[in-house]
């Protein structure tokens, strides 16, 4: 696959998570004042934990193959988000197999610095003096490798990574309510 390929792959992939994160964070709204809804959510609520493994690894396979494959040096701001993000790929999925929902507590933290890291970067990549002298010269992070659909770069994706994780397991439950 082209770079361009994968560019666009991973776009299309955003945009499909921030869609379901939104109709996730819209169906918890609803599910405030609706049985029907409280009820979908609580059937949803097992499978979520998984959805949120599913995108941690995906997360970092990208990840691994912008930097491994097309080169992409990370900046200063994107490593940290890796530091946010690659432990997911390892934490989720046996949290995922085990079914363990309490593994939120520790994760959440993590996900929510992740999401202000990537908060900062993107906004930094629209407003270059907001970084500062904060990364180096020569992999500047003010500096997106691409912006896919003219507004999706690393740094968004990341963030979207984040929140559609922490959504994820913010609505997991072990099992359905019985009926």
């Amino acid at each position: 696959m082209s770079t361009s390929q994968v560019e666009l792959f991973t776009g299309l992939l955003t945009v499909g998570a921030g869609l379901l994160t939104g109709a996730l964070v819209l169906l918890w709204l609803v599910s405030l004042r609706s049985a029907t809804a409280r009820q979908r959510l609580e059937e949803l609520g097992p499978s979520l934990l998984g959805l949120a493994a599913v995108v941690a690894v995906v997360t970092v396979l990208g990840s691994l193959w912008f930097s491994e494959s097309a080169g992409f040096t990370p900046c200063k701001l994107c490593w940290f988000q890796r530091i946010a993000a690659f432990p997911m790929a390892v934490i989720l999925p046996i949290a995922a197999y085990r079914r363990d929902v309490a593994i939120r507590i520790y994760v959440l933290p993590v996900l929510g610095l992740g999401m202000l890291v990537s908060t900062y970067h993107y906004l930094g990549e629209w407003n270059p003096g907001l970084l500062g002298d904060s990364c180096a010269a020569d992999v500047p992070c003010s500096v997106p490798y691409f912006r896919q659909f003219g507004f999706l770069s690393l740094a968004a994706m990341a963030w979207v990574s984040f929140a559609t994780q922490g959504v994820c397991l913010a609505l997991s439950s072990r099992r359905p309510t019985p009926q």
